[in-house]
């Protein structure tokens, strides 16, 4: 069952820790959405909405994508051992840093498909913020993986 239909949910959580400002670490913001999943070729496309910011999510050959438009446009590329560089844009300005991935993996529990990504955000050489996110789809878009790895 490669392309489903129906709808998924995606349930993606991040964490952040500020090295300049241990005050700033430990936050956690968690975003749980219906997603529309979907393989191009050997790569696993997700598609969401949250207020009002559509985020785009592609996995497959060793890297993760991430790319929202609306009132935030980004496009960020997590792939471990690599450092890719990032804007960040909002009505507001923009910023401009590098992302340095750590590692990425993905596996299926049940009818759950579950991926972790931890990477820092950089400027220079200054480490801006150490992150980590978690995807979890459950649905039909999570049930396409079983015995499927795409990393």
């Amino acid at each position: 069952m490669r392309n489903p239909e129906g709808t998924s949910r995606i349930t993606v959580t991040g964490r952040q820790s500020d090295p300049g400002a241990p005050e700033r670490s430990g936050q956690e913001i968690t975003v749980t959405a219906d997603a529309r999943c979907r393989y191009v070729g050997d790569r696993f496309h997700i598609v969401y909405t949250d207020g009002g910011i559509r985020t785009h999510i592609i996995i497959g050959d060793g890297r993760m994508e991430i790319r929202r438009s609306g009132g935030i446009r980004s496009e960020m590329v997590i792939e471990p051992g690599q450092t890719h560089p990032m804007t960040y844009r909002t009505a507001e300005g923009s910023l401009s840093f590098d992302v340095a991935a750590d590692t990425l993996t993905s596996h299926q529990e049940g009818d759950v498909f579950l991926a972790k990504a931890s990477y820092r955000l950089l400027s220079g050489d200054t480490v801006l913020s150490r992150n980590e996110t978690d995807i979890q789809i459950k649905g039909p878009g999570g049930k396409q993986h079983a015995g499927t790895r795409i990393l």
